[in-house]
């Protein structure tokens, strides 16, 4: 729909407008004999196209009978902001998932690297989660437990203090190598904890096969950030 409306010397109007700040779209709605077939393409752009509500859709529907009325008016910007506004809004509402269900899932990344940052000291510890398990401590709460006596790993993360967790993707100062990084944020929204999807052992960035998959379909289903219901 958004190709039908956005077509030739105007489609390229749409693509430049579409990087213009909204005071100047003001202008542009208020001016502009071609704001009736420039504002509904570029609400589109903003709303993300066919995967878009359809009660957000019904925004430019709503426009383009005013338009057609020959009353555009000011419903232009409003269209287009509140449209913006609400893609927005749902880019960042994060997916609910239980700690417990969302480290079961970590599992199919395959080795990571755990590191703990103080801030004074930094652990790390290279391991696989296949082996994670869970006890509760009476007075202090439910752990989740790495425990491996052949690669020297001892480490315990309080799932009651775990309230999010953010994906991330970059590249190492060294080597340009694609890194794949999930980090666990505490109850104040202070790094817990992180684990680094790693690459196999002796070479220069190879990851098993599936470990890159394996975050990218975590990423995709749950966003950058993930907040933990208790």
């Amino acid at each position: 729909m958004a190709d039908c409306l956005c077509t030739g010397g105007l489609g390229r109007a749409c693509s430049a407008a579409a990087s213009l700040p909204l005071s100047s779209l003001e202008r542009v709605s208020t001016s502009s004999p071609y704001s009736a077939s420039l504002l509904a393409p570029l609400a589109l752009h903003f709303i993300g196209g066919s995967s878009s509500p359809p009660q957000k859709l019904a925004l430019v529907v709503r426009y383009r009978r005013r338009c057609a009325l020959g009353r555009p008016g000011r419903l232009g910007l409003e269209v287009l902001t509140r449209c913006a506004q609400a893609f927005v809004q749902e880019e960042e509402v994060p997916v609910v998932i239980t700690v417990k269900d969302f480290l079961e899932e970590l599992k199919q990344v395959g080795r990571v690297r755990i590191v703990v940052n103080t801030g004074v000291g930094v652990l790390e510890s290279v391991t696989s989660l296949e082996k994670l398990f869970y006890h509760t401590l009476p007075g202090r709460g439910e752990y989740a437990n790495v425990m491996n006596q052949e690669e020297n790993i001892d480490f315990h993360l309080l799932i009651d203090k775990v309230k999010a967790a953010e994906l991330s993707k970059g590249k190492t100062m060294r080597g340009d190598i694609p890194t794949y990084t999930i980090c666990f944020f505490d109850d104040d929204d202070k790094a817990a904890a992180k684990f680094l999807v790693m690459w196999k052992q002796g070479t220069n960035g190879e990851y098993d096969p599936g470990q890159v998959e394996a975050f990218e379909q975590l990423l995709e289903k749950y966003g950058k950030r993930v907040k933990f219901q208790q």
